[in-house]
């Protein structure tokens, strides 16, 4: 058969899913430490990939046969390279599509460019690395990101080029892989996938996990050794950011302690610019946790009046994660319970949800770029005085606290004039100047518009107040009016409440 050796083409008609994602998961000469088909990513990945409801609903599945991953290829110098057994190089590559097609068609759209048929690459999930390894073989992995409703906001991604034997594809996601439990631990994964998006917001370098390992530095005991790695601290966490020239906003569980909501607030509020958010866990048997969270699932903006939830990030139903025990993109739930904030893991299979995955929340760490000195509660005090300040003149609002870059944040704001009818001289914020990183204090009204915002420099920690004011709601304009408030005294006023 032409090209057999370099690829296999597999229908899922022909097949069951149990049966494809085994053999694409397996080598004949390699046996792992637990059988592919009762690893948690096994069933995850089936649920993930093949079922049409919850799924991505993959029809055709090709196995490249050789392929050279620089992220396992890294690892294997500063490790498997050494051993006195013979490690492969080699991983297999496994490609998705949501179309049907045959081998014959395959050749002929990619050796003779029929771009006709570019529903069949637009039908493209992604792909998976495996390994030849005996424990932690998902390598470095790119799959569309599953939605589950148009709620679903998958913020820290960006577009990703895939070469499949010549054919260019772009997927918009972000990287995940196992740990294997020697030259990284789900630490080092979580900080690869973080990594993988902050080199692109910041402009830090993308590392691979043994690299990781390394720059976590010593243990507590200080013994010197990087592997095998048997999980790092988070002093070694924050070492690691520290190395990749960022530093590490840092929140522990007696910060969060019976306040979820606010732990919820402060993740958002990053998560909303694309930064990941690293989420530190214990479970019963006090062993830890980390992963990388990459997005949440948004919520309508309620009637405030009817409401006690003043904050958009409330309404925040579950989070996003690369969990490396897990796969990409799992469903993570936070919720107050005894005194402590819980993140519940959750997962769809065709059987239904798993729900006995139940940790405490330890830590919350944010890799940021070093200027960015103003935080979170520096801004969310502000808001505090602001809900206070309106609300007591009689005006309702629901408040919306994020950071983000000033040109997506003009991007935004274009979106929203294109959406709504505003004056032009409401629309003056996109022709002034402002600085690279901000954070914004959005406020809606009961008629769920958009009423005003508030910017402020996330750079100068020497000035808490606002930097600009935009109001977008003429019933917004009137309450200021009414109440004698210029945008001087407004954030005077903000100011001193929230002293």
């Amino acid at each position: 058969m032409l090209f057999a050796d370099k690829f296999e083409l597999i229908s899922v008609a022909d097949s069951t899913a149990d049966d494809i994602l085994r053999k694409c998961l397996s080598f004949p000469k390699i046996k792992t430490q637990k059988p592919i088909s009762q690893q948690t990513h096994f069933d995850y990945f089936k649920s993930y990939l093949f079922e049409n409801s919850h799924g991505g609903g993959a029809q055709t599945i090709i196995i490249e046969k050789e392929y050279t991953s620089l992220s396992y290829l890294g690892d294997y110098v500063n490790y498997y390279a050494n051993c006195y057994k013979p490690y492969s190089r080699n991983c297999r590559r496994i490609h998705f599509f949501q179309e049907l097609f045959n081998q014959d068609k395959f050749i002929e759209i990619l050796l003779r460019g029929q771009e006709s048929d570019s529903k069949i690459w637009n039908s493209y999930l992604g792909y998976i690395v495996v390994k030849q390894l005996h424990k932690g073989i998902i390598g470095a992995t790119l799959l569309r990101p599953k939605t589950t409703g148009t709620t679903d906001k998958f913020t820290a991604v960006r577009s990703y080029p895939v070469n499949l034997f010549g054919k260019h594809l772009e997927i918009e996601t972000l990287p995940f892989q196992e740990q294997d439990g020697i030259v990284g631990s789900c630490a080092s994964s979580a900080l690869w996938c973080a990594f993988h998006q902050t080199s692109s917001l910041f402009g830090s370098a993308r590392q691979n996990p043994s690299d990781i390992t390394i720059m976590a530095g010593s243990d507590l005991y200080s013994t010197g050794k990087s592997f095998p790695s048997l999980g790092l601290e988070i002093s070694q966490v924050c070492k690691a950011i520290q190395e990749n020239d960022l530093v590490s906003e840092v929140r522990n569980s007696e910060y969060m302690k019976k306040n979820a909501l606010y732990a919820k607030a402060f993740i958002y509020a990053y998560l909303r610019m694309g930064i990941p958010v690293l989420l530190g866990t214990e479970n019963k048997n006090k062993e830890g946790h980390l992963v990388a969270l990459n997005g949440y699932q948004a919520a309508a903006i309620p009637n405030v009046p009817n409401n006690e939830i003043k904050f958009l990030s409330n309404l925040v139903g579950c989070l996003f994660a690369h969990d490396d025990q897990i796969g990409p993109f799992s469903k993570v739930k936070i919720e107050a319970s005894n005194n402590e904030v819980w993140a519940i893991s959750r997962y769809e299979t065709t059987g239904g949800y798993q729900k006995d995955l139940k940790s405490e929340v330890k830590t919350i760490i944010v890799p940021i770029k070093k200027n960015i000195a103003v935080t979170f509660e520096d801004i969310c005090s502000q808001a505090i005085a602001i809900e206070y300040l309106f609300s007591s003149n009689g005006y309702e609002l629901i408040l919306d606290i994020f950071i983000l870059e000033s040109n997506k944040y003009k991007q935004e704001l274009k979106e929203l004039f294109v959406r709504n009818s505003l004056t032009d001289d409401k629309k003056g914020v996109l022709f002034t100047s402002l600085p690279q990183y901000i954070w914004v204090i959005q406020g809606y009204s009961n008629d769920k518009t958009l009423a005003f915002d508030l910017l402020y420099d996330a750079v100068d920690t020497n000035c808490h107040e606002p930097y600009q004011l935009n109001i977008y709601s003429e019933k917004f304009a009137h309450f200021l009016k009414e109440s004698g408030l210029s945008f001087d005294n407004l954030a005077a006023y903000i100011n001193f409440l929230s002293n």
